[in-house]
């Protein structure tokens, strides 16, 4: 089963816990990244699966496409 962004925050905030980390400066940028890159995985593939379950049937989506997936995350996640 695939771990969520939040689950992989958990994890290693309690592994670098548990090595005495000096959280002083707050987490490390590579594990900041990593869970980004997670969590916006994570909301595309649910974009499209939602998509492709969706009510609409295949004709409807071809004659009124809505966007994709990569187009719905830069709308509404990133800061403008």
């Amino acid at each position: 089963m695939k771990q969520t962004a939040v689950e992989f925050l958990v994890e290693e905030i309690s592994f670098l816990k548990d090595m005495n980390f000096d959280f002083g400066d707050g987490l490390p940028k590579d594990i900041i990244n990593k869970a980004k890159e997670m969590e916006k995985e994570q909301i595309i593939d649910a974009w499209d699966n939602g998509y492709d379950k969706g009510t609409r049937d295949r004709i409807e989506k071809i004659s009124n496409p809505v966007g994709n997936a990569e187009q719905y995350y830069e709308e509404t996640y990133k800061p403008k």
